[in-house]
């Protein structure tokens, strides 16, 4: 576009609002955009410093952006490893997302500070980091795993129907609640599933990727590796307008070909 690079993010995150009221208007629930790589951290300190101003700017000016979450009752929720942020950063983060935690119309997960492979190489390496949701029964099925204490409450534990740990199916309750019979490979792939950083969330329907680029930067690879459609868009975000966007959408909805059953991305069948 010939901008400067920190006008580009500004004009970018102004786009982003726009997104947002689409998809309010389209009954979009979930929108998650990719804010701030692991590896952006590489790039010059100017350019970091921006990114940073900019993705906090939004979380904690009234009237450029909270008044605008407030008014289309927008939960906040930041999604990364936020270990290389500092402490008042931090701060800023968790009472975006306590002050918009009831919020209901849209969930917009901003992920900043975040890499698919870090996610998923400390979902392996650091078991503290999230609850082993099913330490117990994969004990119980001799499945051979890392087991650590947690604190973590949020990640719902598995419901064992007694009539059935004796065989090779389960009765579980899955994080939506409903119950569904699973084999004893499937628990461990839930079990794995449930320590992502976006346990409780479905996989994705779309992945939109602009800029003229056909890859995938390290975005929810895991997430993304069975049934979401990825759509390559040659405009930069800037620029991604409400005719791209609808089209992505009417293209989605008459073309795709997930279906529902047992997912690696997402074990839940409901």
């Amino acid at each position: 576009m010939g901008l400067q690079t920190s006008i580009g993010h500004y004009l970018g995150s102004k786009n982003l609002m726009h997104i947002i009221e689409i998809c309010i208007q389209l009954n979009i629930k979930i929108l998650s955009v990719f804010a701030f790589s692991l590896l952006n951290y590489n790039r010059t300190p100017e350019e970091v410093h921006v990114l940073f101003y900019l993705n906090l700017f939004f979380l904690i000016n009234e009237e450029y952006f909270i008044k605008f979450v407030k008014q289309n009752k927008i939960r906040i929720r930041i999604i990364g490893n936020l270990s290389y942020i500092n402490e008042a950063y931090r701060e800023i983060i968790y009472n975006a997302e306590e002050k918009t935690k009831h919020h209901d119309n849209l969930t917009l997960n901003i992920f900043f500070s975040y890499t698919s492979r870090n996610e998923m190489t400390l979902c392996k390496i650091n078991p503290n980091l999230y609850f082993d949701t099913y330490k117990d029964l994969l004990k119980k099925l001799n499945i051979n795993y890392t087991y650590a204490n947690s604190n973590n409450s949020d990640k719902k534990t598995i419901q064992i129907n007694p009539k059935t740990k004796n065989t090779h199916i389960f009765q579980v309750q899955c994080n939506c609640g409903k119950v569904c019979s699973l084999d004893k490979n499937q628990i461990k792939i839930l079990n794995y599933h449930n320590k992502l950083l976006t346990a409780d969330l479905p996989p994705p329907d779309i992945l939109i990727r602009t800029s003229g680029e056909q890859r995938l930067s390290d975005f929810m690879l895991y997430q993304i590796s069975e049934f979401t459609e990825v759509y390559f868009i040659d405009d930069y975000w800037p620029i991604f307008n409400f005719f791209k966007f609808i089209y992505v959408i009417l293209h989605y909805t008459i073309f795709r070909t997930s279906n529902l059953f047992f997912s690696y991305s997402n074990p839940c069948q409901h």
